[in-house]
């Protein structure tokens, strides 16, 4: 009996360090995230990544934490559009739909979302928000961000099709 006791306060203690997070990352992600001067995707995933293969856990301590400046916790929700994995648009649906989140919080969890999936899968995109949102201004400022998410897309392929022109140019008239 005392074997059992014993074996299963092993197995519980395992399962519960296996979910903790490390101290010492989170201490590391939030140090990252407090620094503003991360300005693309590339910036965001190589520097979370460094500190741990999977950050979304720690991003979504940082977001949740009530010590964490706000413009922490957005630059948390900024680095999420540079990681492309299910549990990280999972994060950002469950701060947009918090109901008693922050407004702000939730625009940019908003923005985001939209920014990484408007452009591949639209309607997707609608599904999501007009299932999880049910305020009107947020499924209003949701609809607003799709439509500029697919501008910004054609903006870039647009610019990169202009930059092929004129390399084009230079070299018929060198």
């Amino acid at each position: 009996m005392k074997r059992i006791f014993i074996l299963l306060l092993i197995v519980t203690s395992i399962g519960i360090y296996s979910e903790s997070l490390d101290p010492i990352k989170l201490e590391k992600i939030t140090s990252f995230l407090t620094q503003i001067r991360h300005t693309n995707d590339v910036d965001w995933k190589n520097g979370l990544e460094s500190i741990d293969p999977n950050p979304v856990p720690y991003l979504e301590n940082v977001i949740a934490s009530n010590t964490v400046r706000t413009y922490v916790k957005g630059n948390a929700i900024e680095a999420l559009k540079a990681l492309q994995s299910n549990e990280a648009d999972t994060l950002l649906i469950k701060v947009f739909g918090d109901a008693n989140g922050s407004k702000n919080l939730r625009k940019s969890a908003i923005r985001v979302y939209a920014e990484k999936n408007a452009t591949v899968n639209e309607s997707k995109t609608k599904a999501v928000f007009s299932t999880t949102l049910k305020e009107k201004e947020f499924l209003d400022f949701s609809t607003k961000q799709i439509d500029t998410a697919k501008s910004k897309k054609q903006f870039q392929k647009q610019g990169s099709q202009l930059g092929k022109t004129d390399k084009l140019l230079k070299k018929k008239t060198d």
